[in-house]
């Protein structure tokens, strides 16, 4: 019995790949959630917790084009995904 009933074999793929990838990249999380919280910063003011999405999404592939969108924020767009997604 699938845990994803309603969903094409695609999708359960899909969501199956994501979870897998989720799980590649759960000890790093885990480790910006303890540095993010040892280092706390103000709301407004969180330059290092910045620096440290930008640096990710970089090594994703992903392209920065625009930081420091009110002081801390960064948009990022996803052109291509530098993983194997499943594809129907």
């Amino acid at each position: 019995m699938s845990l994803l009933p309603d969903v094409t074999k695609k999708e359960q793929e899909s969501v199956k790949w994501i979870v897998e990838r989720a799980h590649e990249i759960l000890p790093e999380m885990k480790d910006w959630y303890e540095s993010i919280h040892k280092n706390p910063e103000l709301g407004g003011e969180e330059f290092d917790t910045a620096k440290m999405v930008k640096k990710f999404l970089e090594e994703q592939g992903i392209e920065v084009v625009e930081d420091g969108i009110g002081e801390t924020g960064i948009i990022g767009i996803i052109r291509k995904w530098s993983y194997s997604c499943p594809s129907g």
